[in-house]
């Protein structure tokens, strides 16, 4: 029963050596899946409180920025604001990019709008 203790000693302590250098050793990046979720999260948490669509609403380019920086701080992105199916963003740069297109419904008193949100690594 000692011999089978200490060999179980033994593997839980080359499991934790093992886990704690590779949290050490892991590149930490975003990958571009995680890219996609946090700027999806970031447009869904700003309609889900009726931001996404005032800003659309008004075309108020630059609050939408502030709000996504404070949502998407260590990411470096460009977000525009359409009422047309071509949006184009001109600051982006030579590197993999994220895009995101979000559709804000039209009603009554609003036409259909088109938030597009390009994000990179800087």
């Amino acid at each position: 029963m000692k011999g089978f203790v200490q060999m179980l000693e033994a593997v839980i302590s080359i499991a934790l050596i093992v886990s704690v250098l590779f949290l050490f050793f892991y590149p930490k990046t975003f990958q571009t899946e995680n890219l996609y979720l946090k700027g999806y999260s970031c447009l869904k948490d700003l309609d889900n409180k009726g931001l996404l669509r005032y800003y659309a609403q008004n075309s108020l380019h630059s609050d939408l920025r502030v709000s996504l920086n404070f949502c998407l701080r260590p990411i470096v992105f460009d977000a525009v604001i359409c009422k047309t199916v071509e949006c184009n963003s001109e600051i982006l740069p030579n590197k993999t990019i994220t895009h995101i297109t979000y559709f804000i419904a039209g009603d009554n008193t609003f036409d259909k709008a088109q938030i597009d949100l390009w994000m990179w690594l800087s």
